[in-house]
């Protein structure tokens, strides 16, 4: 149902608008033999807090700092010194020093587990959407699993995209301006 004048709804928006969409085509990916320094670098490197982990083009599992965080559990105690590290509060932009400086704090911190592979700490529960559903499908997965991405695959199971919170967001603000003009 439409209002009087002329504009979508959010529930219009959320049923008319496919993943496909809204995703981003470009992602980061980690490979299952990949370090955990190796990710720690591409996390602050790209400023991301997770990325899908891939092998033969398809989605095995996902890795995030939670799992960082995770992770680091196995060999201490201590989560609250690791968490004030910063490591994943980098704001928008990074200067080389800032950088550099972060990024030795992490390999300091993860320095007992630097060297596990990716794939022995990686969430497998993998949530993933259909380039063909709807937002408010992806929105629900996310809201049910309580997770801030979600993968795009297509009908082999072969990862095209991803969809973060930000890019559902991103999204609806985009949406919401140009909604009256004929999207």
């Amino acid at each position: 149902q439409q209002q009087e004048n002329g504009l979508m709804t959010i529930q219009q928006w959320m049923s008319e608008t496919r993943a496909s969409d809204i995703m981003s085509r470009k992602i980061v990916t980690f490979d299952p033999q990949d370090t955990l320094a190796e990710v720690a670098e591409k996390l602050l490197a790209k400023q991301i807090s997770g990325a899908p982990v891939v092998s033969g083009g398809r989605c095995v599992g996902v890795f995030s700092v939670y799992d960082m965080l995770e992770a680091e559990n196995e060999v201490t105690t201590n989560r609250t010194e690791f968490a004030q590290s910063s490591f994943w509060d980098s704001g928008l932009s990074l200067p080389v020093q800032v950088y550099e400086d972060k990024l030795a704090a992490v390999r300091a911190k993860i320095a007992p587990i630097a060297e596990h592979f990716v794939e022995r700490h990686m969430t497998r529960d993998v949530v993933t959407v259909d380039g063909t559903d709807p937002v408010a499908v992806v929105i629900q997965k996310m809201v049910d699993g309580h997770i801030h991405r979600v993968v795009v695959v297509d009908e082999e199971s072969h990862v095209v995209g991803l969809i973060s919170t930000i890019d559902v967001l991103a999204a609806l603000m985009k949406g919401s301006r140009t909604a009256g003009a004929g999207k």
